[in-house]
């Protein structure tokens, strides 16, 4: 009989962990951000040293700050982003959760809570329904119930931090290998930090590092030409004025007040 109620136990406690996700989201409802710091701050993957390794960044200002619960509470570029991601893959739940709760009159915290409570209700009431009156032993099933649903939730934040982890990982020694290998091409850059931070950046996002770099060198290439066809077309045309105005210094007196009286000067 044990077994049996174990197993009902474990069966019941299916939907917590699948909550779980969506409820961090909601946390974040009704955040006020205002960006802090340099722009240019580069995130912890694109900002990884050669060897994998990070800087902390500890006495750096937060990228961002936001306001929650009435306290103000600071992001690094990591973090931020980390949320942001979080916010567009759950968006489209969010909103389907919070079109049934709409219909049910109410809001989408309250209809997670509605729904695990319901769940815990009716697996006391299968409890009533085999042990009758018996309340302590159903009290004792229901404490298993909840320790059992906490382990799940648990081992579920615990899978996903570790992926997490993972592939931060993975990213960090990609962009440590592929460093290794545009020094090859480029010997004076000595430090990843020393790229430019879109370079970086893009080279997070899954882009070629050697890749990156030359289109952001092919770029500052043409801003360099452009500006110095700028330029040259601004001396040429400021040459050309001049010669268009004839010198008065070898001009007779008769002619300069001629000219002067012409050019109204």
């Amino acid at each position: 009989m044990d077994e049996m109620n174990v197993q009902n136990a474990s069966e019941q406690s299916t939907t917590s962990a699948e909550m779980e996700s969506q409820q961090e989201v909601n946390e974040n409802e009704g955040i006020d951000t205002a960006p802090k710091g340099d722009e240019n701050a580069s995130d912890t993957s694109a900002n990884e040293n050669a060897d994998g390794s990070g800087t902390t960044g500890n006495d750096a200002p937060p990228f961002l700050e936001i306001q929650y619960n009435h306290e103000k509470r600071g992001l690094s570029r990591d973090e931020a982003a980390k949320l942001a991601q979080k916010g567009i893959y759950y968006q489209s739940t969010y909103d389907a959760l919070e079109r049934v709760a709409t219909l049910q009159g109410k809001t989408v915290d309250e209809f997670i809570n509605a729904f695990e409570t319901e769940q815990d209700e009716a697996y006391r009431r299968e409890l009533a329904e085999k042990f009758g009156n018996d309340e302590e032993t159903i009290n004792i099933m229901m404490e298993h119930y909840q320790a059992e649903k906490g382990k799940k939730i648990d081992a579920a934040k615990n899978k996903r931090l570790q992926e997490e982890a993972t592939a931060e990982q993975n990213i960090n020694t990609r962009l440590a290998n592929e460093f290794i290998e545009l020094q090859k091409e480029f010997p004076e850059l000595t430090e990843f930090a020393d790229l430019p931070e879109s370079v970086r950046r893009a080279a997070a996002e899954g882009k070629d590092l050697t890749h990156a770099y030359l289109l952001h060198q092919h770029r500052e290439n043409k801003k360099i030409a452009a500006a110095k066809a700028s330029e040259e077309a601004a001396a040429a045309k400021s040459a050309g004025s001049m010669a268009d105005n004839p010198s008065l210094d070898n001009k007779t007196s008769a002619e300069k007040s001629y000219l002067k009286g012409l050019w109204g000067r």
